[in-house]
């Protein structure tokens, strides 16, 4: 099936010269296809320490970044098991975004994995199932708990997702893979079905902001709209605004973890999380 679609840059890969250029650094999501092939191929999963200018007086000069190391010989490969992995490099590539009905076999797990991305989580038997990046529930039919305390999983079979800046390659290598069920379960969105996905994200982003309006702020003083926040004082609207704006980057960059809680601070530290 020929497929459709616009040339973009991806987020989320970045390929780094290292070592006086002996060595290549990998920064991609988790992708459990890439951790296979990315050992075979010499990688060695490590934490990173990359220099930047500090935010304010006291900060540290560098951030801490977890990547696979490779001998930078091997790029050709490198790049080649990122493509079959993500669709893509990190270069500019051909997408499209995709309506996908979930199947039984999907749900079976408390993660699912598919074109190259995380799609869906239950963290924990009682949390809500909760999408990946660049993912909408527009047909919700995930039960409030799956599985058991020690082995979540999503459930929910039936539900629909769209997945939004999927690599065409990926796609057409679904229709390849599964000729039997592909037309029902997998379509390219007509523009009614993407005006009403658009309307599912919006509300998706509004929820999430307020459960994170509550978990940043909701034991912290206030009076008149404003919130006080040790080492930053008091906090507009708008400010408040900014920092759950940049919780859901960090969230997003995985420096903070799914379904966790922010961690408590002393009085002085400037941060949230």
């Amino acid at each position: 099936m020929k497929i459709r679609g616009r040339r973009k840059k991806i987020p989320g890969i970045e390929i780094k010269s290292a070592g006086g250029g002996s060595k290549i650094i990998v920064y991609s999501p988790y992708n459990p296809e890439f951790v296979k092939k990315a050992r075979k191929l010499g990688g060695k999963w490590s934490t990173i320490r990359v220099k930047r200018e500090p935010k304010f007086h006291g900060d540290q000069d560098y951030d801490l970044k977890q990547g696979w190391i490779f001998d930078a010989r091997n790029e050709e490969f490198i790049r080649a098991i990122l493509v079959e992995a993500y669709g893509h490099d990190g270069s500019p590539t051909k997408v499209a975004d995709i309506t996908y009905t979930v199947e039984p076999s999907d749900v079976d797990d408390k993660k699912l994995h598919l074109f190259g991305r995380l799609l869906l989580e239950r963290r924990y038997r009682d949390y809500n199932v909760s999408p990946g990046e660049g993912v909408v529930i527009i047909d919700d039919q995930f039960p409030s708990s799956g599985g058991s305390q020690k082995y979540p999983r999503i459930d929910g079979a039936g539900s629909k997702l769209l997945i939004r800046d999927v690599p065409v390659s990926l796609i057409e290598e679904a229709f390849s893979k599964w000729p039997e069920k592909s037309l029902a379960n997998l379509q390219v969105p007509r523009a009614q079905e993407k005006s009403n996905a658009r309307r599912a994200e919006r509300e998706q982003d509004n929820k999430q902001s307020e459960i994170l309006q509550a978990e940043l702020f909701g034991d912290q003083p206030s009076r008149q709209g404003l919130v006080y926040v040790p080492g930053m004082g008091w906090l507009t609207p708008d400010q408040q605004k900014n920092v759950i704006a940049e919780y859901k980057k960090a969230l997003q960059r995985g420096l903070v973890p799914r379904g966790s809680k922010r961690r408590k601070h002393s009085p002085g530290q400037r941060t949230l999380f």
